[in-house]
């Protein structure tokens, strides 16, 4: 049943009655479990291996350590083409594979395709082949245009030809997505683990950059720049933190106005993400059909009218408590044992409410909230032949009805559900704390409650990511398929270096025309190899100083000034590999530091790159530095010595509009 909007009234009213405590009994709360989920950072179980490869790549491995698996599980591989050098400004991250996405059998895929199916029929229990390539970062829009040729095929033929061409492939591409978007969101919540220990080998910048490609964007984001596409997440992220931190308190208020005890839970080293609401057995004796129950935001039964609970033969936990309800151990003079019964399992990072994941008395009812979305969307198109693209009525309707829910935060038709169960697939692998039992009680209610088709048991997932890592390193080692595509793509950037846009789209045409039978390959020579590596260089320190502008107001703030010094060295030593953007960026560098070094090097790098922009921003920061003494005594010794090369005995020599002259390079 749809609950119905909820007012801001509402929400302050809660609120304060919150802060009142206007419940009849007050609810003993688990502040000892959020004390011992309290950890460092330091403490997380998560390690990685480094295979290095003969053909100058290296594969890095994270895996993390769960309690109930005896050997490290395997999360996530990256592939760092290195050039088979051991610098690190020429690597750059191609390939992101994440275990436990794997290739849907032939049964799964049969299921996939049934509309109006959401449920979980089958599951694979091994894989003996590497995962499929989760995200390309040396070529982000390569799926970009395969999912828009795949919509422009769909929409143009196969719905016109009837009710089985237009259902059965779009239920099909929507099941593979979601449970692409699910992998990714689990894989993302552990790769967080990995950047709070700060001692992975992927550098900080990295590990942000995998974050940033694999996070679920629009299909534009693809074409966006890089550091636009960072600051974006980065502001996700606070986002969900915040939400997360205001779902908190909002849930446990609910809870003690209820009588219900509350418990955070959540990775390590991070904000909460999740939280349990329990009922105690005595509170259940004390207040059975004698108190009320408000459902509003938390969406369960009443526990206080429901007998099953007084006959409950599940999951229970035991815990101390002292006289003033406080958490006490076992062998405390006041300790008394207080019988804990789950209610339900909620999801914190959400819009407005917390989200309800796991019931633990009716799974039906989850699954409903879970699947209401898709109820809604099929039937409209695969019943009623409605389409957003040509049905401006519908368009605007499902449009008002999407703002609504999200904007009202109502448990109803919202896509957020699939990152919050992905998360508490990472959560119960990796949190130490939680007992083995109840991981196992959340685990199946989850997976009866989540309105998935193609998602993979959680008991089979550990040997499926086993096997896939064990399959990944022997494409990589001895069946050299890794190789063979490393260097395909290698082929790709070295024509990008080679021929303009006008030649390649000539080439690209060659091959397909010739149905791949003629492949334009480049001839590998020591000249190509070294502009190949000055560019990966340059594209290195153009980010290095991108990203200094963007962290700090003033550059001279920046904890390694010298780094930032030794890129403006290789810029002003190729300036004629440096593009348009690398000018805005020595720009910004220029007017955020009060250096008279810093600023000079800026400036003489700005000398160096042979472009109209380059120029006129030249010009103007000079105008800039006339006003600074040091600078305006030094751009005179550079007028001076130009005037004097440019006089006639020394030969006429080009002159720049700055008073800047470039030194001299070998060719």
């Amino acid at each position: 049943m749809l609950m119905r909007p909820v007012a801001r009234t509402g929400i302050l009213g809660c609120l304060l009655l919150g802060f009142a405590r206007v419940a009849l009994a007050h609810p003993p709360q688990d502040h000892g479990g959020e004390v011992e989920r309290a950890r460092a950072a330091s403490e997380t179980r998560i390690t990685e291996t480094r295979l290095s490869l003969e053909y100058g790549a290296e594969l890095i491995t994270l895996f993390v350590h769960s309690p109930e698996h005896p050997a490290p599980v395997p999360i996530l591989s990256v592939l760092r083409d290195t050039f088979g050098d051991a610098e690190r400004e020429n690597d750059l991250l191609r390939y992101v594979w994440i275990y436990t996405y794997a290739p849907p059998t032939l049964k799964q895929r049969i299921v996939a395709a049934i509309p109006f199916l959401y449920h979980q029929v089958t599951t694979r229990r091994q894989a003996d082949s590497p995962p499929p390539i989760a995200a390309d970062l040396a070529d982000p829009k390569r799926p970009v245009w395969e999912k828009a040729s795949r919509l422009l095929v769909q929409n143009a033929v196969l719905d016109s030809r009837g009710w089985t061409f237009r259902a059965l492939p779009r239920t099909h591409q929507r099941n593979l997505e979601e449970y692409r978007e699910a992998q990714i969101a689990k894989a993302l919540a552990i790769l967080s683990l990995a950047e709070k220990t700060g001692r992975s080998t992927l550098t900080e910048s990295e590990i942000v950059r995998i974050k940033a490609y694999l996070s679920p964007q629009s299909m534009l984001s693809a074409f966006l720049r890089e550091p636009t596409l960072t600051d974006l997440t980065l502001r996700q992220e606070q986002k969900s933190r915040e939400r997360r931190a205001v779902n908190w308190d909002f849930l446990r208020q609910r809870a003690e106005e209820e009588g219900l005890i509350f418990e955070p839970l959540g990775l390590p080293s991070q904000p909460p993400s999740h939280a349990l609401l329990w009922v105690s057995r005595e509170a259940l004796r004390e207040n059975f059909r004698r108190r009320a129950f408000n459902k509003r935001f938390l969406n369960i039964k009443s526990p206080w009218t429901d007998e099953r609970l007084l006959r409950w033969s599940g999951y229970t936990k035991t815990i101390f408590l002292d006289a003033e309800n406080r958490r006490v151990t076992p062998d405390h003079p006041e300790a008394r044992a207080v019988e804990l019964i789950p209610l339900a399992l909620y999801g914190l990072d959400f819009p407005k409410i917390p989200i309800l994941l796991v019931d633990f008395r009716s799974a039906l009812h989850v699954k409903a909230r879970d699947a209401s979305g898709k109820v809604l969307a099929d039937s409209a198109r695969y019943l009623l032949n409605l389409s957003p693209y040509g049905d401006l009525g519908y368009l605007l309707t499902r449009s008002l009805l999407n703002y609504v829910t999200r904007k009202k935060g109502i448990d109803m038709n919202q896509p957020s559900r699939l990152k919050a169960h992905a998360e508490l697939s990472a959560l119960l692998l990796t949190d130490e704390q939680l007992d083995p039992s109840l991981k196992a009680a959340l685990a199946r209610k989850a997976e009866k409650a989540r309105a998935s088709v193609l998602e993979n048991s959680l008991r089979y997932q550990s040997v499926i990511a086993t096997r896939q890592h064990e399959a990944l390193v022997r494409a990589a080692l001895q069946e050299r398929t890794l190789a063979r595509r490393l260097e395909r793509d290698r082929q790709r950037e070295y024509r990008r270096l080679s021929h303009g846009p006008v030649a390649r789209a000539f080439l690209t045409l060659a091959h397909v025309a010739t149905l791949g039978l003629y492949t334009h390959r480049e001839k590998l020579t020591p000249e190509l190899r070294a502009r190949a590596d000055l560019v990966r260089r340059m594209a290195f320190h153009h980010a290095q100083l991108e990203a200094a502008v963007r962290r700090a107001i003033r550059v001279d703030e920046e904890r390694d000034l010298a780094t930032l010094r030794a890129s403006l060295e290789f810029i002003q030593a190729h300036a004629e590999l440096a593009g348009p953007e690398v000018v805005g960026v020595l720009k910004a560098l220029f007017l955020r530091s009060q250096d008279v070094e810093f600023r000079w090097q800026c400036l003489r790098a700005l000398a160096e790159i042979r472009s109209e922009k380059a120029q006129r921003v030249l010009l103007a920061l000079e105008r800039e530095a006339e006003a600074h003494p040091a600078l305006r005594e030094r751009l005179a010794r550079e007028r001076a010595m130009q005037e004097r090369l440019a006089s006639p005995s020394n030969g006429a020599t080009r002159t720049l509009p700055s008073g800047f002259e470039p030194h001299p390079r070998e060719p």
